[in-house]
């Protein structure tokens, strides 16, 4: 048996008995998230490609470098069974021998388009107290983080974030962003 949270917290909430617990906690131990450990990765991308090409009849020999990259900096909020259904997808559909980033699901890559992604996922700032402001420090972050990818062309940040420039523009302007940001 396994669990995504911790028991003990499952039965102090009354969502597991405890007599059960007991019975399944015979041998225990805590295996962390893959976003914490991000060297398995591509093992666990090469022992699922040799599955796949074995249940699909693929030959699939590898991935390319910026493929991996994508892979391994995304954050995996599936765990193990999310990179096996991504490999899974992509051995059903590329008739390449080697994985490429046209092979990766859109959503891995669109969450690739914002450079410090990894900063504030999921994380909660102690400082602010509302939906609002919190939704406002992620478009600031994002903003911030797209203008500094693309060296403050504010065209190219406006196809990237999907809006039109004036709406960018303006943003820009309701977060004071422009005076604050190093493009170097």
């Amino acid at each position: 048996a396994s669990s995504n949270e911790d028991p003990k917290m499952l039965i102090e909430k009354g969502l597991l008995r405890q007599d059960l617990f007991y019975r399944l906690h015979v041998i225990s131990f805590y295996i962390p998230p893959l976003r914490e450990r991000k060297e398995d990765i591509p093992v666990l991308i090469e022992h699922f490609l040799n599955h796949f090409n074995k249940k699909l009849n693929k030959k699939i020999i590898g991935i390319k470098e910026d493929a991996l990259t994508l892979l391994v900096n995304y954050q995996w909020p599936g765990n193990v069974r999310e990179l096996r259904s991504v490999i899974e997808n992509i051995a059903n559909f590329t008739d390449n021998s080697l994985i490429s980033t046209d092979d990766i699901p859109d959503y891995i890559k669109s969450l690739a388009n914002t450079l410090n992604y990894q900063k504030y996922y999921m994380e909660v700032p102690e400082n602010i107290q509302s939906l609002k402001e919190m939704v406002e420090t992620f478009e600031k972050n994002l903003i911030i983080c797209t203008l500094q990818k693309v060296n403050g062309n504010l065209s190219k940040a406006s196809r990237i974030l999907k809006i039109p420039k004036q709406t960018l523009h303006n943003k820009i302007k309701k977060y004071n962003i422009k005076k604050k940001i190093d493009f170097s």
